[in-house]
């Protein structure tokens, strides 16, 4: 049943038998066959072949989802066993976007894979609008995430918080008039712009200059359609991106303003841009660890968390 179970997944993820086929290193009409057998003791079809590309019956979407229930059931058996070595042996999958495994993680990834040597970690990137998905079908073990979630996800307390800044290229501050009241590389690594002596840069000056913005479905991108709904102005958006990394590189190359974080500013070459105070505060972001609570959770995911939370918050 393990191994049929198996097949109905290949082909679910592939959408296509001929594919699936050759993932799992069989023919065809073996795969076709197998299939048949399955959707003969059920009593039902799992598959949709009038459907391109292939999809679920009712029937197959409930196959699936008892699927991922038996496999998550196998992954929490595995690691509470794995759980009485004390951390000498277990597997951590983490998801993450492009920021947070390039410039939050990384330090924390590298310190724990030093201290836990036996420990598989791995690292799942994606867009942020991916990762409840992949928390709620169990292909990975916990994210962090500074928007909304939903039941059955839920928090294990803040892992940090970043701050938001907005960056323009130093042609386009003299070119609209904006005034010179932005912070440098320095002062946005000294922290600055917490400091009261440099004041907030007035919304009113992003009525005309070009922004860059991420994609719908991303945290900041919300954040900054936000700030623009709160002051009456339509952005001038010239470009959407998928990641804030690039749009901060976009951003420094002189193609528009935009929003990026303290922790990026700081971890990169000071280029033709000053960073501005917006006072709003869509500028802090609070980053949640966030797990499945239906899912067992692993003494090698508590240590990961308790790595990072001392990291940023000592």
């Amino acid at each position: 049943m393990e191994q049929e179970m198996k097949y109905i997944y290949t082909i679910y993820k592939e959408k296509n038998f001929s594919k699936a086929a050759d993932k799992l290193f069989m023919t065809q009409s073996a795969l076709s066959m197998a299939v048949q057998r399955v959707e003969a003791r059920l009593g039902e079809t799992v598959f949709d072949r009038s459907k391109r590309p292939l999809q679920l019956t009712p029937a197959g979407k409930i196959y699936i989802q008892k699927y991922f229930e038996i496999m998550q059931l196998e992954n929490e058996l595995q690691e509470q066993i794995n759980d009485l070595s004390d951390l000498k042996r277990g597997t951590l999958v983490i998801g993450a976007t492009q920021y947070l495994s390039s410039y939050i993680l990384a330090p924390i990834i590298l310190e724990f894979i030093k201290s836990f040597p036996s420990i598989n970690l791995k690292l799942v990137e994606c867009g942020s609008n991916k990762l409840s998905k992949k928390l709620l079908n169990g292909s990975i073990d916990l994210t962090l995430k500074c928007d909304e979630y939903g039941d059955p996800l839920t928090s294990e307390g803040i892992a940090f918080r970043d701050n938001l800044l907005l960056s323009i290229p130093k042609a386009m501050i003299e070119e609209h008039g904006i005034p010179q009241i932005g912070l440098n590389k320095d002062q946005v690594i000294a922290g600055a712009f917490f400091d009261n002596d440099f004041p907030y840069l007035d919304f009113s000056y992003l009525n005309q200059i070009p922004i860059i913005s991420l994609t719908p479905g991303n945290n900041l991108h919300t954040r900054l359609m936000e700030l623009f709904q709160q002051h009456n102005i339509s952005p001038n958006v010239t470009l959407e991106v998928q990641q804030m990394v690039t749009a901060y590189h976009l951003s420094t190359n002189g193609l528009g303003a935009t929003l990026v974080s303290e922790h990026i500013i700081s971890q990169n070459l000071d280029k033709d841009a000053l960073y501005f105070k917006i006072d709003s505060p869509l500028m802090v972001r609070n980053f949640d660890f966030i797990v499945n609570k239906k899912n067992y959770l692993s003494k090698t995911a508590k240590k990961f968390m308790e790595m990072t939370t001392t990291y940023y918050q000592d």
